[in-house]
């Protein structure tokens, strides 16, 4: 394996987790997560789909908030 590819070694159920996002206008929305995905390297990133079936890692969504774990209500106020 190549140093300078980081390959996904695993893929763990994200059962409850949720990524919440924030419109122009403050208003908030979330969107579950699928799994978490386990790199070579170590690293976990979460992976969520959308309505279209496209895979991304929400994080990375300019509109971004935070992720909310399976206990946690949406309606949290940002930090």
């Amino acid at each position: 394996m190549s140093d300078s590819h980081n390959y996904v070694v695993a893929a763990i159920p994200a059962t409850g987790w949720r990524a919440r996002y924030k419109d122009d206008d403050d208003t908030t929305f979330v969107g579950p997560i699928v799994c978490w995905i386990v790199t070579a390297d170590g690293s976990v990133e979460p992976v969520s789909v959308d309505c279209f079936g496209v895979s991304d890692n929400p994080i990375e969504s300019s509109n971004f908030d935070r992720l909310l774990a399976p206990d946690e209500a949406d309606d949290l106020e940002t930090p």
